[in-house]
């Protein structure tokens, strides 16, 4: 695992609509035989098969991240702001963040506890309640703007914890893979698309211009704290999930499940019995449809400035991978993508 390269693409800025930075530090990651941008903002790398008629197998990671948007610039510097993605109000009183392109600095305002009465003390914290206090320097900030967290990186021995690990993970994973397959010939053309929007709807999914005949997607799912009991937790340091389920092609799920099996990898089954809220759902069900698995890193605090990882744990999926990637063939491609004529 390459951490420097994780942290560079953590610390780009990529809320969801302004996917650029990290876009412009992913393309100089990647080394592909093309690389290219679509209509959606996807940036879409390929390394190519000399077989010209070779199946498409694509591998997806959304590169970008939930934030907040610029909604009123008031009196002070104070603005006003909406959520953008799935973003919990209740953990952004005195938190630093970025606004803009210019990366202007800001902080959730907050009132101190000395100067609360009962019914402050009681209220739940919603965004309508909530400021972000810029000190005064909001002369360049313009209503729409999107705001992340100010970003931060930091290595804990076996993990490490930062801003937007959702889902720089993901495309870490594929960097790992391009760079692992780099002088591995493949009987099949090896797309990866790195996608937008995926925190407002599966967007960059949805609207792409690749259509493959088979995906991975490549994200992160919940990791187990003391104080999460739910059975949609994962344990952190027990490997990669592997997910299950009606959004994923069972002979996928079977295939990743039976090579982490054969190669020792370590390796946890997710069950997801719906929509898996991943770009998973979208391949699936888009366009003409393109079969799917699911490759997922348990992450802990998801969603807030201290989303913390284990390196074992990009490792088995990194590993798992690859010796998929490298023991599949076209015809397996082709079995699981063509239409059966009854």
């Amino acid at each position: 695992m390459d951490i420097k390269q994780l942290e560079r693409l953590c610390l780009a800025f990529g809320v969801s609509g302004e996917e650029d930075e990290v876009r412009e530090a992913l393309k100089k990651e990647i080394t592909a035989d093309a690389v290219y941008t679509d209509k959606a903002g996807n940036l879409i790398a390929v390394k190519k098969s000399k077989n010209e008629h070779a199946p498409t197998l694509l591998l997806d990671a959304h590169m970008d991240s939930v934030g907040l948007c610029v909604k009123e610039v008031g009196e002070r510097g104070f603005l006003r702001v909406a959520s953008v993605g799935g973003m919990d109000a209740k953990i952004l009183p005195n938190t630093l963040v970025e606004i803009g392109k210019e990366h202007i600095p800001g902080v959730v305002a907050s009132k101190p506890p000395h100067l609360m009465d009962k019914k402050d003390a009681e209220n739940v914290v919603s965004l309508s309640m909530l400021w972000v206090d810029t000190g005064d320097n909001a002369e360049s900030i313009r209503v729409g703007d999107r705001i992340r967290y100010a970003p931060r990186f930091a290595e804990m021995l076996s993990a490490v914890s930062g801003t937007y690990l959702d889902n720089r993970v993901g495309c870490g994973l594929i960097l790992e893979t391009f760079k692992r397959l780099q002088d591995v010939e493949l009987p099949f053309n090896l797309t990866a698309v790195f996608s937008t929007g995926e925190e407002m709807g599966l967007k960059g999914a949805k609207y792409g211009a690749v259509q493959g005949d088979m995906a991975i997607v490549l994200d992160v799912t919940f990791g187990k704290t003391p104080d999460e009991t739910s059975d949609e937790a994962l344990d952190c340091t027990k490997g990669v999930a592997i997910g299950v389920g009606p959004n994923m092609h069972k002979a996928i799920s079977k295939g990743l499940l039976d090579r982490a099996e054969k190669n020792g990898i370590m390796y946890q089954t997710e069950v997801l019995e719906g929509c898996s809220g991943t770009n998973a759902w979208m391949y699936q069900v888009q366009n003409l449809g393109i079969p799917c698995g699911l490759l997922s890193v348990p992450i802990r605090y998801m969603h807030t400035p201290v989303e913390t990882m284990f390196i074992n744990d990009f490792e088995s999926t990194a590993d798992l991978l690859f010796a998929y990637i490298t023991n599949l063939s076209a015809d397996e491609i082709r079995a699981v993508s063509e239409v059966e004529v009854c």
